[in-house]
């Protein structure tokens, strides 16, 4: 899409709005995977 809306005109407003929820998706992906690794290495007995 790259900031436009459907009929080409720019749209800042909804690109900004995509790239925040983007953004925030991301970390919270970012975040599960930190709980992951943290899980594996209490099962395994490793210092955290």
């Amino acid at each position: 899409m790259g900031g436009r809306n459907t009929e080409g005109y720019p749209d800042p407003t909804a690109n900004t709005a995509v790239g925040r929820v983007t953004k925030e998706e991301k970390k919270k992906k970012k975040e599960a995977g930190k709980d992951v690794r943290i899980n594996r290495k209490l099962k395994n007995g490793q210092k955290v």
